[in-house]
């Protein structure tokens, strides 16, 4: 019986294995990164941050994520195989982080036959997109909420990350925002600690200081973009379902994970767990 369980602590890892094949047979590049490839290649190369090197433009929208791609880029100077292989090393690191933290090996093992049968998780786990950079920080800030203690270091802690995050990609900070209220609510002595979550924003306003300076714009050229369509409210909530649709005939898994996830939190004793 202990023989057998030592044997099951591997499957985790061997399921590990696993995923990391179906990454490796669907890896790709998307158009849309090459956008933040030429940003990196015009910075590595003396032409600053720009996508045209006289215009002082912001075409990206995932400043951390393209910080860690230059760093690397720095060395190789190849951009392909290098998104893919520092997306592949960030996943990878996500996926463990809850394999080793996960409350037992048949936990563990379920997430990551989750994740291998998700086409989303698999087809975003490269692309050349920030998501593998998201994936860390979201099961850093998951794995901090749940072990520490409601305190004014776990507040700090996890506003930090959502700093990151929201400089990874602003508007992922929404996924963060309600569990760090919540924190923030159970922390002893919360007003007190208030300031110290503040200074925990610093790489997020920073940034923002910085593009305001640099580029003369808080957001980047893309949301403006995005965001002044006109279109009429009912067409994109249509085509919002239609997506919706699509995903669910395409991926059902992915969305019935999400789903099944919800529903356990609302159904959980404790009602603020549909927070975190």
């Amino acid at each position: 019986m202990v023989k057998q369980y030592r044997l099951l602590r591997y499957l985790p890892y061997a399921l590990l294995v696993v995923l990391l094949a179906f990454i490796l047979q669907r890896a790709w590049v998307s158009d849309d990164a090459y956008i933040t490839y030429r940003t990196i290649d015009n910075l590595v190369n003396g032409y600053r941050l720009t996508w045209n090197p006289a215009e002082r433009v912001q075409a990206f929208t995932h400043p951390l994520w393209m910080m860690i791609l230059t760093v690397v880029y720095f060395f190789t100077r190849e951009i392909y195989l290098t998104s893919i292989v520092v997306s592949i090393v960030l996943t990878l690191v996500a996926v463990w982080l809850l394999i080793r933290h996960s409350v037992s090996p048949y936990a563990a093992a379920f997430c990551v036959l989750v994740l291998s049968l998700s086409n989303a998780f698999i087809d975003y786990a490269t692309s050349g997109l920030e998501n593998p950079a998201g994936h860390v920080l979201i099961v850093v800030f998951g794995l901090l909420f749940l072990k520490m203690q409601p305190s004014a270091k776990k507040l700090f802690w996890l506003s930090l990350l959502t700093s990151l995050a929201a400089v990874n990609r602003m508007d992922s900070a929404l996924i963060f925002a309600p569990a760090l209220l919540l924190a923030f609510w159970q922390t002893p002595s919360r007003w007190r600690a208030l300031p110290l979550a503040a200074l925990a924003q610093l790489p997020f306003i920073l940034w923002e200081l910085f593009s305001l300076f640099y580029y003369g714009f808080l957001f980047p050229n893309t949301a403006y973009a995005k965001l002044n369509t006109f279109i009429p409210a009912g067409e994109a909530t249509q085509q919002g379902v239609y997506y919706l649709l699509n995903s669910l005939q395409r991926d059902p898994l992915t969305l019935i994970t999400v789903l099944a996830a919800l529903l356990v939190a609302i159904f959980h004793k404790n009602r603020w767990s549909l927070l975190s």
